[in-house]
């Protein structure tokens, strides 16, 4: 799964296990401590 992010001006496709949240309220902090387990785990769309 990929996410969209802003980055030097440009808008890029990143994977969103290779992101980390930066200053996120709890809920989104939860949603990507989540989908990181959920990729240790081995599973896969």
């Amino acid at each position: 799964m990929a996410m969209e992010v802003e980055w030097a001006g440009r808008t890029c496709g990143v994977p969103l296990s290779h992101l980390q949240g930066v200053d996120v309220d709890e809920q989104t902090a939860e949603a990507i401590a989540d989908w990181h387990y959920w990729r240790a785990r081995g599973y896969r769309f």
